[in-house]
This record gives structure tokens, C-alpha cells and sequence, in this order.
């Protein structure tokens, strides 16, 4: 495959990418708006650029997707679908089909197959297929059926489970017969069936049950038909893609009777709201009888009568739009659908029920969906611009004051023809009469005008039209010069982004306008005679006033800014950043050698020397000397400057690597909303800080820890709803995430107001497992205490879940952390909440380190993990327990050679001898702490850390390397490593210290 094939599929890769992290942010946002204009724009911009993506690469299944979901989008943007519920996660699945689509693309350099259950979904929540969304998809065979679990014993044991089931909840229709012992053994049922289901992974079939019981619960008998129902449906389904009786024909048996109840009372309802047209228009009527079609198609599901399903939910889905949009089509449209109804009222009650006929069927859902666009597209073409649509068409944003909703209108449709363009004329028609009467007469003949507005200019009015007309600019030029040969008074200008097309010269220089703060000293020239020849009726004519030519506004527009330039985004791989960190660290090292040169002070001693041998009276020999002096401190200050200049050139490149800690935060309010769906729990979920920037490196790094610890509240931290009533809390729990940039460091914070931990229970776990003595325990402060949560193995669940319980995670969760240059610290109180702050670098590949030497080979160990540094005389060191030590501040210190840790060779006895101090570098790993002899202590500083060689980087202790200002190989080790390293190394020590005894 050629180069230039590879790069547009990484190209592919990487926008499509970002389009996914954008419509997730957006639909999994908490704070947005339901129908916010903006929100909904950038989501429209996103799928349709996907389904854009997606063509260019001969992709038609996520064109597919993306199209369908660009529809949908479309009509939440005309007001008729609003951006909440079966709609918002309608276009989450499309999103997570459009990342699947796109991952086996890159995988494989192929096109996928949609989901045709998926597209059905997508249309339904769009109003219908269209010719534009199924055109591009090429005829697919038919997919083979889909397995349904991949543990088939666990699902036969479920399907069973189901069948045996169905005449126990069928019970539940009969509330008032039903005595405690009968209630309970029905909810039993449902439970188990529930907890199968999630355990299984069928998320939406348990949703069934646990609504089930929640209307047995409020005793109501509706909401246990209607959730019966749509059991009967998906154990259907359950039962085809098994190949087993999940029972769903004993289940509508059952159901039979009360069907047909359901669907007598349903249609007469119906028939009763649909009598009134006015009356469907308000709010609560509408969505009743929406309610009430979308049961009776359930209903007509079960007794096979598919035509008349899909009639009630089409209809269903125009009363809910027919509101906002009041057409004039809609009353005869209502009617003709109530008379669908009432002879479905009579044909369902035939035995057998007889489904309505197909044509009349199919005619009348034409007629609703051809409708439902005509409408969509008229609201649409009334909707307002926003300031980037007027930037992006090559407009002054402040245009949006003079655009009523029909310039609107005009402005779309002539953007949307191909033989227009937009074309802006200044004009001054105060002056002359003739200039104005054929001014308006081109108007009206040779450009459709869209709107215009007043603007001072030189002290005088303008008038600035916005006109549409086709492409030929000479043409429109000749137009005005017929009419002002002097082309002092008209002026015409092409309006397109980034361009300055202008036909003429550009108007005079604008004076600034006047503003409420500071009123205009301008006055208007008196109204010239002619101006009453534009009529308030013409199509230039601004609303504020009928004679606008002469009449400015009272908040003249402000002058015409520039066109703004792009937004700028450059996408640059990753490794092509490192290089340049690399090229950056190469100057960096000649900056150290520079001025290493210049800080020399032999050059200094030898003419000192020589000054001593000649005599300092010599003359000649003192002007050299002055002149050495002088060039040194010129390379001194020149050594200042550069090296300043260099640092100011590393901390810009370093922001390359950083990006904002959004696309880590953007992936948790889907993951938040799930996991307290699956729960049962209601959780309200704040973000904040996403503008702090971290390294890219430790973005993929972070997300477990944050996950683990996102499920660990939601599971343990946040109780139920009927729990933190009873508490005196809300039913609604809030859980935020938030991030805070303090100097070189990020602080990321995760809080509840949940329970809170437990110390009692943690202190009591903590002693059972051997963690602590049951009198120390008692001793520990409850800070102390919680640091346990972070041990290996360490869970105070009563239960395992699928979430947490397991007892693996906080100890993964520090380590990760820690690796990261970082620390975690909790805060909580019982029956508050708990919040765990982590404490970050601001990149992960800067490194402050204690650089020290064994042998010939510069050592570099995290700052972090460096307590302090001793000094210990030969006779200092003692055998405690079979190992060697130092006594600490009245501590027992256990010790070993660095160089014994790591394994390289070593030069001296050991334990050491004679005299002078041996440099002893005290590690710590929690509330241990072990000391590395060392040969010398170099300095503390920043390391870039470089990417090592795939055989250095298996060696153990090995974190990575870098570079000195020498041009010295350094090796970064990794401090939890060589703490693990270093006791290993002491205990292997046992022998020499026999022998030294």
C-alpha cells in the first residue's frame, strides 16, 4: 500500500478519533443544556464530518450510521426531537457502532457491516429511512444469527429460568387477590430473573424487571402490563436467537385477555384526544396521547399486527413534534389518523384480529413523514445563524442584529444554490437622487437582496446591502458604474472567508461607532429627497425602520473587523514531538558545555601564572590579560542570555506534550451514568477543571486508577436513594471530578457524599489480615488507619460484584500513581463522604531525581523516593537480625550497596572500612525505608526522559535514561523497583555477614 494510502488512513484514524471523544463529551455532559443550539451544532458538525470521513474512504456502513444520526440531529435542531432519553441513547449507540466500524477499517482496510437492528432503531428515532441514507449502502447478505451468550450452560440455565417464571409474575395483574406471601413470591421471581439478566450482561432485558417490581411496588397496575408486555416481546426474542422456549407464548396466553382490554381502553382514549386538534397542541394532551399510541403499539406487537404497530408509533411520533410546529397541514392529517384508530377499535376485536390494510397504511405514514419535513425544513430554514456560520460564509458577525427570521430564511436558501454568491454593497445615496431611484432599481432587477443596515462612515450614513447573485463580478461591476461612473458613492465586495475579492477599491476608513458609554458627536445628514424612493415594503428594508437610508440605528454597527484567521490546529505525531524534545536537549548539552567553557577558570590561572614569571609591570603583557578578562565576561553574559533563552525554548516545547486533562475527564460521565443505572442509584456527576493540561503520556496511564476508583464510589461510597433519604440526604448523590493546577503540579480530586469510609471496619479487616496488632491498631490515628485501603488484597466488601469487592485495585491505583511521579492522599468522613486527592507532576517526562555515582556510571533515583542522604563512619555499621544496619535518630536502618542491588560490580569491602564517611541515600516505599551506599553524591536535578533500548528497559530497577550536560548517559531506575531490589539484595547479604562475624 502506498505512503500516500497510509497516511490518509492515519489521517482517518486521528480525526475520526477526535470526532468520537467530542460526541461522547457532548452526550454524556451532565451540565449541557437537553437542546442547548450550540451543543447540538457541534454534534451535528461531528457526525456529519464522520459521515464525510467515511465516504472519502469508501466506508458506506458508518456512512450509514452517521447519516442516520445527522437526521436525527437535524430535527432536534428544528425543535421537533429533543436531545434527552431514547433519543441521546439512540445516538450512543450509534457513536459506539461508528468506533467499532472505524476500528476494524484500521484494522483491516475494509468496510463493515451496519447493524440493520440498529439502523431500523435510528430510523424510527429519525422519522423514517430516506433515500439519502439508505442510497450509499450497498446490498448486504443477510448477517447470520446472532449468538447471544458465549457461556451457553449459563444460558440455558436463564432460558429455563424464564419459561418457569412466566406464570409466576402473570400473578402480579391480580394486585387486589394477591397476599403478602404471594407478592413476595412474585417479586422473588422477578429479582432472580433481574440479577440473571445483569450477570448475563442483558442490561436492557433486567431494565424490564427492575421496572417491573418498581410497579408492583407502587401497586400499579399499568406499568405491570406494560412491562409484562414488553417481556413477552423479548423473551420472543430470546427464545429465536436461543432456539428454546423462553416462554413467551405462555406469557401472551396469560396476557390474552388483558390485551384486549388494554387495547379497547388505549383506542377510545385515543379517539377521545384526537377530537380536538387545539386540544393536542397543549403540552399535557399531546404527550398523553403520544403515551397512549406508543402502549397500543406494544400491544399490537404481541397480537401481530404489525401494520398498525408501526402506524400508532409513526403517529405517536408526529404528535409529539406537531406541537412546536402548528402547520396548517396538521388538523386534516390528525383526523385522518383517527380514523386508522377507530377501525383498528373494530378490526382488533375480530377473531382473529385483522391488521389494517397495507396500502391505507403506507399512504398515510407517506403523508406524516413527507409532513413531518416539510415542516422540519421550514423551521430549519427560519433558524438563526450563529456567529461562526456568518464567519465562515466571509460575514461581519455583527450582522446577526439585522437578520430577522425571514432574511434568515433568504440568507439559507441562497447559500444553499450553487449559482449564487454573497456580495456586499456600501453605498451612499444621501447625496443624489439619480444615484438612489437607480440604486434601488438594480435592487430590484439584477441581485436578490437578503438584508442591509446603516453604518457611519466618514461621518456620514451608509447603507450596507447584503445581496445574492450570480458569480460574475464584471458583470455587477458594470451595473454600478452605469449608475455612479465616479465609483465614489457605491462599492462592492465578495463575500467569501479569508478573501478579499473586491471589484472596487474599499470604502473610506470608518470612524468608530458610538456607544451607550460615550454618545455619538456624529450627527446624520439631513434626509435627502430621495429617500422616500425606497418603500417600506421593499425587500432592503431593515425592520427598525421603513426608511432606513435615512434613518441610522441608535447603536451604529461597530466598523468591519478582519475576517478571523483559522482556529490553527496542527496534528503532529507523537514521536515527531519526542525528536524535537530530543534536538532540544542537544542544545541544552552545548548550552552546559558553554558554559563550562566559560567558567574555566585555567584560562584565569594561567595568566595569573605567567604574570608571576614575567612581572605584572610589563605592559603588553597586562593589556593582553585585560583583554582575556574582557572577552570572559562577554562569554559569561552571552552564556546568561543563551542559557536563558534555551530554557524559555524547552518549557514551550514541553507544551507540546501537554493536553488538556478534558480527554481523559470527557470518557467518565457515560461510565458514571451506567454503572448507577445498573445499580439502581441516582447520581448526579460534576466536572470541573478540564482546561488543566497534563502530559499526553499520563493521560492512558490514569484512566484505570480514576475508573477503579469511579466504580469504588458508586459501589461502596454512594447508597441508595431510599438509604440517604432515611439518612437525611438527598436521593441524589453527587459525585465531582475535578483538577487544579498549583505551580509544576496537577491536583486531581475525586469526591462523594457518600457513607464515607468505614474506620472501624477498616481497622478490624487490617488486623485480621495480619496487616497490624490489634493494640497498635487501636493506636494508629484514623488517617493512618485508611492508608490500610492501599494494601494488597485489602477489601472491606461484604460481597463480591461486578464492579469491585475482589480486593484488587487501591494497590494498583497507588502503584500506577506513584509510577507517575505522583502521590494519593484520602479525606473522609462517615456518613459525608470521601474524597481522594492525587497529587501529580505536570509532565511525566520531566523528572526531578538525586543524581549519584557508583564506579564510573551516573545514576539518576526519583526525587520522590529519596528521603534524605547520611554520612556514616565504617564503625557505624552493625548486625541486627543477621543483616547490616545503621542506627537512624535511635532507628534501626537496614543497608546495602547500590551496587549490589543492581548488580554491578563493585569496588571496596563491605561492609565498608577505614576511615571517612561512607554516603548513605535513604529510600522509602510507604513507612518503610531501606539505605543504598553510594559511591558519590553528584547534585539533584530535571531529567528529560528518553526512550531507552528495549534491552535496557527489561533490566531490572531500570525506569529509563537520559543525557547530562556532558554528554554523560544517565540511567533513571525506577524507585519502587529498587526498593523491591535493594531488600532482596539484603537478605541475599546473610552470607557475608556470617563470614564477616
Amino acid at each position: 500500500m502506498s505512503e500516500l494510502i497510509e497516511t490518509l488512513w492515519r489521517q482517518f484514524g486521528v480525526e475520526a478519533g477526535e470526532h468520537f471523544d467530542a460526541i461522547e463529551r457532548l452526550l454524556s455532559d451532565p451540565s449541557g443544556e437537553a437542546g442547548g443550539a450550540e451543543r447540538v451544532a457541534a454534534l451535528f458538525r461531528s457526525f456529519h464530518s464522520l459521515k464525510g470521513a467515511a465516504r472519502a474512504m469508501d466506508l458506506f456502513a458508518m456512512e450509514a450510521v452517521a447519516h442516520r444520526a445527522e437526521t436525527i440531529l437535524g430535527r432536534v435542531r428544528g425543535g421537533t426531537l429533543t436531545l434527552a432519553g431514547p433519543v441521546a441513547d439512540g445516538l450512543l449507540e450509534a457513536l459506539d457502532a461508528l468506533r467499532g466500524l472505524a476500528e476494524l477499517a484500521e484494522r483491516e482496510r475494509k468496510d463493515g457491516k451496519a447493524d440493520a437492528d440498529l439502523l431500523a432503531r435510528l430510523d424510527a428515532l429519525g422519522g423514517g429511512p430516506d433515500g439519502a441514507a439508505a442510497k450509499p449502502v450497498p446490498a448486504q447478505p443477510a448477517p447470520p444469527p446472532a449468538k447471544l451468550h458465549d457461556n451457553d450452560k449459563l444460558l440455558v440455565r436463564f432460558v429455563g429460568l424464564l419459561h418457569d417464571g412466566m406464570a409466576t409474575l402473570t400473578r402480579a395483574l391480580d394486585l387486589s387477590v394477591l397476599d403478602e406471601e404471594g407478592f413476595r413470591s412474585v417479586d422473588d421471581t422477578a429479582e432472580r430473573l433481574e440479577i440473571a439478566c445483569e450477570r448475563l450482561n442483558f442490561l436492557p432485558f433486567a431494565d424490564v424487571f427492575r421496572r417491573f417490581r418498581a410497579g408492583m411496588s407502587d401497586r400499579d397496575p399499568d406499568a405491570i402490563l406494560r412491562e409484562l408486555q414488553a417481556l413477552t416481546l423479548a423473551s420472543a426474542r430470546v427464545g429465536r436467537l436461543s432456539g428454546r422456549d423462553a416462554g413467551s407464548a405462555i406469557l401472551a396466553t396469560l396476557l390474552a385477555d388483558h390485551n384486549a382490554q388494554a387495547l379497547a381502553r388505549g383506542t377510545n382514549r385515543c379517539l377521545e384526544l384526537m377530537a380536538d386538534p387545539a386540544q393536542v397542541h397543549g403540552e399535557s394532551a399531546g404527550e398523553e396521547l403520544a403515551g397512549q399510541l406508543d402502549r397500543l403499539a406494544a400491544t399490537l406487537d404481541i397480537l401481530s399486527l404489525p401494520r398498525a404497530a408501526a402506524l400508532m408509533r409513526v403517529v405517536g411520533d408526529v404528535v409529539r413534534r406537531a406541537a412546536p410546529l402548528t402547520h396548517a397541514d396538521w388538523p386534516g392529517l390528525l383526523a385522518d389518523s383517527r380514523a386508522m384508530v377507530a377501525r383498528l377499535s373494530h378490526q382488533a376485536t375480530l377473531d382473529p384480529p385483522e391488521d389494517l390494510d397495507s396500502d391505507a397504511c403506507a399512504a398515510l405514514e407517506d403523508r406524516l413523514r413527507r409532513f413531518v419535513d416539510a415542516a422540519s425544513a421550514a423551521a430549519e430554514s427560519r433558524r438563526p445563524f450563529t456567529a461562526e456560520e456568518l464567519t465562515a460564509f466571509g460575514l461581519d458577525s455583527g450582522l446577526l442584529r439585522f437578520l430577522s427570521p425571514d432574511s434568515a430564511a433568504d440568507l439559507r436558501a441562497a447559500v444553499a444554490d450553487p449559482t449564487l454568491s454573497l456580495y456586499e454593497v456600501t453605498a451612499f445615496l444621501e447625496s443624489s437622487a439619480e444615484v438612489a431611484s437607480g440604486f434601488v432599481a438594480w435592487l430590484g432587477s439584477a441581485v436578490r437582496a437578503i438584508t442591509n443596515w446603516p453604518e457611519f462612515i466618514d461621518g456620514k450614513t451608509w447603507l450596507r446591502v447584503l445581496v445574492a447573485a450570480p458569480p460574475d463580478v464584471a458583470t455587477l461591476q458594470a451595473g454600478l458604474r452605469a449608475i455612479n461612473p465616479a465609483g465614489d458613492l457605491l462599492h462592492l465586495r465578495r463575500c467569501a472567508p479569508d478573501l478579499e475579492d473586491h471589484a472596487e477599491e474599499t470604502p473610506p476608513e470608518r470612524e468608530e461607532p458610538a456607544t451607550d458609554a460615550l454618545p455619538a458627536t456624529l450627527t446624520p445628514a439631513p434626509p435627502a429627497p430621495a429617500a422616500p424612493m425606497v418603500p417600506p415594503s421593499s425587500s432592503i428594508a431593515a425592520p427598525a425602520s421603513p426608511t432606513p437610508v435615512v434613518q441610522p440605528p441608535a447603536a451604529p454597527s461597530a466598523a468591519r473587523a478582519p475576517a478571523p484567521t483559522s482556529g490553527g490546529v496542527l496534528r503532529v505525531p507523537g514521536e515527531v514531538v519526542d525528536r524535537f524534545m530530543s534536538r532540544i536537549d542537544g542544545m541544552v548539552l552545548l548550552s552546559g558545555e558553554l558554559n563550562a567553557t566559560a567558567n574555566d577558570l585555567r584560562l584565569e590561572q594561567a595568566l595569573a601564572a605567567l604574570t608571576d614569571r614575567l612581572g605584572a609591570g610589563d605592559p603588553a603583557l597586562r593589556a593582553v590579560q585585560e583583554a582575556v578578562e574582557h572577552h570572559r565576561r562577554a562569554l559569561l553574559d552571552l552564556d546568561a542570555q543563551l542559557s536563558r533563552s534555551v530554557d524559555r525554548l524547552r518549557e514551550s516545547a514541553l507544551d507540546l506534550r501537554v493536553v488538556p486533562i478534558d480527554t481523559l475527564f470527557s470518557q467518565f460521565p457515560r461510565v458514571v451514568r451506567e454503572l448507577a443505572r445498573v445499580q439502581g442509584k441516582t447520581v448526579r456527576f460534576l466536572v470541573d477543571g478540564g482546561d488543566v493540561r497534563i502530559d499526553k503520556s499520563m493521560v492512558e496511564t490514569l484512566y484505570d486508577p480514576l475508573m477503579h476508583m469511579v466504580r469504588n464510589a458508586i459501589d461502596h461510597g454512594v447508597e441508595s436513594p431510599a438509604d440517604r433519604e432515611a439518612a437525611g440526604k438527598p436521593g441524589q448523590a453527587t459525585l465531582s471530578l475535578r483538577a487544579v493546577q498549583r505551580n509544576s503540579r496537577v491536583v486531581v480530586e475525586i469526591a462523594d457524599d457518600g457513607r464515607g469510609i468505614a474506620t472501624e471496619a477498616v481497622r478490624a479487616k487490617a488486623v485480621r489480615s495480619g496487616l497490624i496488632g490489634e493494640e497498635d491498631s487501636h493506636r494508629l490515628p484514623p488517617d493512618a488507619l485508611h492508608d490500610f485501603i492501599f494494601a494488597s488484597g485489602f477489601s472491606t466488601a461484604e460481597a463480591v460484584t461486578e464492579t469491585s469487592g475482589r480486593g484488587v485495585g487501591m494497590d494498583v491505583v497507588r502503584n500506577a500513581i506513584t509510577r507517575l511521579g505522583g502521590s494519593i492522599a484520602i479525606r473522609t468522613r462517615e456518613g459525608v463522604g470521601t474524597a481522594f486527592a492525587i497529587d501529580l507532576p505536570l509532565s511525566a517526562a520531566i523528572v526531578r531525581t538525586l543524581l549519584v555515582q557508583i564506579g564510573d556510571q551516573v545514576l539518576a533515583i526519583p526525587d520522590r523516593c529519596v528521603e534524605e542522604v547520611c554520612g556514616f563512619t565504617a564503625d557505624a555499621f552493625r548486625v541486627v537480625s543477621g543483616r547490616w544496619t545503621v542506627l537512624r535518630r535511635n532507628r534501626i536502618l537496614p543497608v546495602v550497596r547500590l551496587a549490589d542491588a543492581l548488580g554491578f560490580p563493585a569496588d571496596g569491602p563491605w561492609p565498608p572500612q577505614g576511615e571517612g564517611q561512607r554516603l548513605i541515600v535513604v529510600l522509602r516505599q510507604g513507612d518503610r525505608r531501606i539505605g543504598l551506599e553510594i559511591d558519590t553524591l553528584l547534585r539533584r536535578g530535571d531529567l528529560f526522559v528518553r526512550e531507552s533500548h528495549p534491552g535496557l528497559a527489561d533490566v531490572p530497577g531500570v525506569g529509563g535514561v537520559s543525557l547530562l550536560n556532558d554528554g554523560r548517559i544517565v540511567i533513571i531506575l525506577d524507585g519502587d523497583e529498587l526498593y523491591r531490589l535493594a531488600a532482596a539484595a539484603q537478605r541475599q547479604s546473610a552470607e557475608t555477614v556470617a563470614a564477616h562475624l
